[in-house]
């Protein structure tokens, strides 16, 4: 298991790219700091001196969905790298036992996911501080929701790679994580809210991800998003799912 933990970790580091797949999502989400809040003071009314008590949250809430975003992605781009160049099954000959391969690929992607979104945040902080001027609050629910970001950034990981399992395309399980993330799972939400299904709407992997983030130790929670509890809870479930119903595929069908 060690050796191919190892195996994986040098993978990714053997990347031509690699300090492009850690630079974009950190660069972006610098300039998406640094513009939230200047944004969010010119469309508050002209009158309102009081700082606002979610100034902080609006200001988290783009370099955090994109951390947690390119940490899906990642998993998604380095899984299914292996399926595109066709050194998955290279893998399986040279180990005894696919669940090991499948395992190491799991864990590094995960663990480098939520490395990036750690990155990004760290990243993101200072900007926020230097543009954020008495708008941007330093407290516990500051680093709650920081916190809250890592373990769904973790939980996409799993989802990508999962995907990417499924789908044996790097191309499909990406575009698919992406256009979910961003599009679709908004437009079934209308689609459940039409119906009276709030509550599965509620619970959706998007969803749950943002409620844990955004209600992770605050004192005015969202209700139209789902607790910390119940998103942490909702979204994991999600990730586990996906990912071990591609584990399952992957351990038994033939990858030549």
């Amino acid at each position: 298991m060690i050796d191919s933990l190892r195996s994986e970790y040098r993978k990714v580091f053997g990347l031509r790219e690699w300090w492009a797949v850690a630079l974009v999502p950190i660069v972006v989400g610098m300039f998406a700091a640094a513009i939230a809040l200047p944004l969010m003071r010119m469309f508050r009314a002209e009158d309102t001196t009081e700082s606002d008590p979610y100034a902080t949250l609006t200001a988290l809430a783009a370099p955090l969905a994109l951390a947690v975003l390119s940490s899906g992605l990642f998993g998604a781009l380095n899984f299914g790298s292996d399926f595109r160049h066709n050194t998955l099954a290279t893998s399986f000959l040279t180990t005894q036992h696919r669940d090991v391969v499948i395992g190491s690929k799991v864990a590094v992607n995960a663990a480098f996911g939520t490395a990036l979104c750690l990155l990004v945040e760290v990243a993101a902080l200072p900007v926020l501080l230097a543009f954020g001027g008495d708008d941007f609050h330093v407290n516990a629910a500051l680093f709650a929701q920081l916190g809250a970001a890592l373990i769904a950034a973790f939980a996409w990981s799993l989802v990508g790679s999962g995907l990417a399992m499924l789908t044996r395309s790097v191309t499909i399980a990406a575009v698919g994580l992406l256009a979910w993330y961003t599009i679709v799972e908004f437009l079934l939400r209308l689609a459940l809210g039409a119906i009276g299904a709030d509550g599965l709407a509620r619970i959706l992997p998007v969803s749950a991800t943002t409620g844990a983030i955004v209600n992770a130790d605050n004192p005015s929670p969202v209700e139209s998003l789902p607790s910390f509890a119940t998103g942490t809870a909702a979204m994991l479930v999600w990730a586990l799912v996906i990912g071990a119903a591609g584990w399952a595929l992957t351990r038994v069908r033939d990858v030549s």
